[in-house]
């Protein structure tokens, strides 16, 4: 079921062509990570290859005798080994890479003090930077970083979130606010609720309308077959915006990813009576667990990332992603540059960041449903193409319709499919297969019984968003620790 292995088409600059030494091999940890879970997002091998980085006259390149390795630290979301080899390919650059398991890893960052790697990729990042363990990355040595191309929510937060939340992203993403990152921010998405409509009575229609709230997983219709996140960051976060949102409990003091400890102990009592009857199934914290649950209906919903979504589908389950009353949360993550890096490696680290920005890795991790800073950006658009493009970020619909989509997709293995109603068969589309990278966009026009994204379009997305969750963390860390081992405590044996 893999997604990406027959994507590997790209276009190499004659730059780019000019320094490509014979790849080396390398062996990775074979731990389930976010990626591997559901196929398309394997492990990373280590190659031998040449470095190349966008300085601020252009792209300045390590002699072919000089070759660099970058030891990267992150927990797969960031990387495959389809995006590896696409790295290799472009630059030459080998890369050494270390998965760690997303809700430990920035612990296991804090503990290096910011030396023994050369980039790592964090979605928690705010004790990172607390702790002085970054070296800024300099936007004028990112050639793809213009102000034009650059997602309005990025570029400027305030548009959709409040104050506090402003303060909160800005510390987090810039150490000089316009000209210095604290990290590139090379994912980001808005994460909501996966639900399998064979079970649940909704169906998503793009920007159209909500469907459902938050609320929805604590239905005891549903009891047993819910999953909730195993962080009392996102759950807590989630929790605290649906009761802010519907007045159950009053506005927060700062943002709804930092609360006091009375308002915590509000979300802590709403929670403790429901999880006390037994109504979640499952805490997740690995990917690959939460979509066999999901695709196995053992599981009928759960506050998700968006690939669990697109994995379920995959294993022909039929998953939308909720376009939640009260919002999703605005998320994202990305890579920095330790305190005590090498600087030999600098050309070799700005071009990784380069990549990160590039339409290749832009139209590959969209099929998580994830955006890159510079997705406005006019080459990203003619690589994925107007139809691909637009479904992605302007909830346009596919040009071809529905049931064509179907029978090419599943035909072959799933005809049932075929005869099934559209609120069952939109459930069922997977962008991986219909947007495969580097394939030749198509060309036409939206067709009326297309496809649309869940949730809609980005400006659709920020109308409903009120909060941003990741790379936050709390001010007061060992207070949520505490309570959410109180909470998990009250499960039934």
């Amino acid at each position: 079921m893999s997604r990406h292995e027959e994507q590997d088409s790209v276009s190499v600059t004659p730059r780019e062509a000019e320094a490509k030494p014979e790849a080396g091999s390398g062996i990775l940890d074979e731990k389930i990570t976010r990626r591997q879970a559901i196929s398309r997002m394997g492990g990373v091998a280590v190659v031998v290859v040449v470095a190349a980085v966008a300085g601020a006259g252009g792209y300045y390149y390590l002699s072919q005798a000089q070759p660099t390795t970058l030891v990267y630290l992150g927990d797969g979301v960031d990387l495959g080994q389809t995006a590896v080899n696409e790295f290799k390919s472009e630059t030459g650059v080998d890369i050494n890479f270390t998965q760690i398991d997303f809700y430990t890893l920035q612990q296991k960052l804090l503990a290096t003090g910011g030396s023994g790697f050369d980039i790592a990729f964090t979605g928690r990042i705010r004790d990172i930077v607390k702790a002085g363990y970054i070296t800024p990355i300099d936007v004028t040595l990112l050639p793809r970083w213009k102000t034009s191309d650059l997602e309005p929510l990025i570029n400027n937060p305030g548009s959709f979130l409040g104050p506090n939340y402003v303060t909160r992203f800005n510390y987090l993403l810039w150490a000089t606010l316009g000209s210095k990152l604290n990290a590139l921010n090379n994912i980001w998405n808005y994460d909501s609720v996966s639900y399998n409509p064979n079970v649940l009575p909704f169906q998503e229609n793009g920007g159209q309308s909500t469907t459902l709230s938050y609320k929805e997983l604590f239905n005891p219709s549903w009891k047993g077959k819910v999953a909730l996140q195993d962080e009392g960051l996102t759950t807590f976060s989630e929790t605290a915006n649906m009761l802010e949102g519907t007045k159950q409990i009053p506005a927060v003091a700062d943002t709804v990813t930092n609360l006091s400890q009375t308002e915590l102990t509000s979300v802590l009592n709403y929670l403790s009576p429901i999880i006390k009857t037994g109504q979640v199934k499952t805490f997740w914290s690995d990917l690959g667990t939460i979509i066999t649950l999901m695709s196995t209906s053992e599981v009928v919903a759960a506050s998700t990332w968006q690939p669990v979504c697109y994995g379920s589908r995959d294993a022909g389950t039929p998953c939308y992603y909720a376009r939640l009353e009260n919002g999703p949360f605005f998320w994202w993550n990305g890579d920095f540059l330790p305190s005590h890096y090498d600087t030999s490696k600098q050309a070799a680290d700005y071009k990784f960041f380069d990549f990160m920005m590039s339409p290749w890795w832009a139209a590959n991790t969209a099929h998580n449903g994830y955006g890159t800073a510079n997705a406005l950006s006019p080459d990203v658009k003619s690589y994925m193409g107007d139809e691909f493009w637009g479904w992605m970020f302007s909830g346009t619909a596919t040009y071809q319709p529905l049931s064509k989509i179907i029978t090419d997709t599943w035909g072959s293995t799933h005809p049932e499919f075929e005869s099934m109603p559209a609120r069952i068969q939109s459930a069922l589309f997977t962008p991986d297969k219909y947007f495969p990278t580097g394939a030749t966009p198509r060309t036409g026009s939206p067709d009326p019984n297309g496809v649309t994204r869940d949730l809609g379009s980005i400006d659709d997305k920020n109308k409903i968003t009120r909060y941003f969750l990741s790379p936050d963390f709390p001010d007061n860390p060992t207070t949520y620790t505490n309570l959410w081992a109180s909470l998990k405590a009250t499960v039934p044996a």
